[in-house]
């Protein structure tokens, strides 16, 4: 976590270097530094995002799929299908009605 805080920051060093040399040629040092200052804000917040983004595509390409979490689920599926409370209080044809729903989901 500290590293991709540190990349950002040097991303949004740079945009603020950037901002500070192409503004100071045509505005005086006050309006160079409050666009530079902006320019850190903006390109922080853009690298900030950009990271988030990288990390959940590598997670969801690396972890979602596989063999171990989708075991994990089908045990959790049992133990919720073993649990005999599950339906208390319901009549035998909402159970029916949701059984049905539940199979016709699993259809499409």
């Amino acid at each position: 976590m500290i590293d991709k805080t540190l990349v950002n920051l040097l991303i949004a060093c740079v945009g603020f270097s950037l901002v500070f040399t192409l503004s100071m040629i045509q505005n005086s040092l006050l309006t160079s530094v409050v666009r530079a200052c902006i320019g850190f804000i903006v390109f922080f917040i853009v690298s900030v995002i950009i990271s988030l983004m990288i990390t959940y595509i590598k997670k969801d390409m690396t972890g979602t799929h596989s063999e171990d979490n989708i075991q994990i689920i089908q045990e959790t599926d049992q133990e919720q299908l073993a649990r005999p409370d599950m339906f208390d209080g319901l009549s035998e044809d909402e159970i029916k009605k949701i059984v049905t729903y539940i199979r016709s989901m699993d259809n499409d």
